[in-house]
């Protein structure tokens, strides 16, 4: 409906060198194409070639892109109709604050995240020789498999460690 609409308004300025906009307009009108492609005109061929072979074939290429995955890949390509919220957010001067300081607020976070899993490393490193190495009990002291199974490895050190951080 938008696609016919814009067509209707700017005529063959739509698609035109000049328009500032070309790119953004030819890949919907080949997204809304394959749609139409994907939805009308391939299970009609389908459907008349099965009515007319009164069976599918069986045999397929395996090598070979079939139209299904092709369609697929299409379908896909309508996700990128979601990059035209770019311009939105540009031309909106609160919503582009907003973007960028929420990106600058992830950097902060990144770094965050960065110093819990060195801390996690490290602290991992020291439970794993004390408690998985039975360094910290004294030699005569029997310790109970459920205690020292958390602490047997570095990874399982630091998930036990996270779990207890969180």
């Amino acid at each position: 409906f938008e696609l016919c609409t814009l067509l209707k308004r700017f005529g063959c300025h739509f698609f035109s060198c000049s328009n500032p906009e070309i790119g953004w307009n030819m890949l919907d009108a080949v997204i809304v194409l394959s749609s139409v492609l994907d939805t009308w005109l391939v299970p009609g061929i389908g459907l008349i070639a099965w009515s007319l072979e009164g069976d599918r074939p069986k045999s397929h290429n395996k090598k070979s892109i079939s139209l299904g995955q092709a369609m697929m890949m299409m379908r896909m390509l309508r996700l990128m109709r979601i990059l035209r919220l770019a311009k939105l957010v540009k031309t909106i001067r609160p919503l582009l604050f907003l973007v960028t300081g929420v990106i600058a607020a992830m950097q902060g976070v990144v770094w965050v995240l960065v110093l819990t899993i060195v801390t996690l490393y490290a602290m991992g490193i020291v439970a794993t020789r004390l408690i998985g190495h039975r360094m910290m009990f004294p030699s005569g002291v029997e310790v109970s498999d459920d205690i020292l199974a958390p602490f047997r490895t570095v990874p399982d050190s630091m998930f036990t460690l996270f779990r207890v951080m969180s």
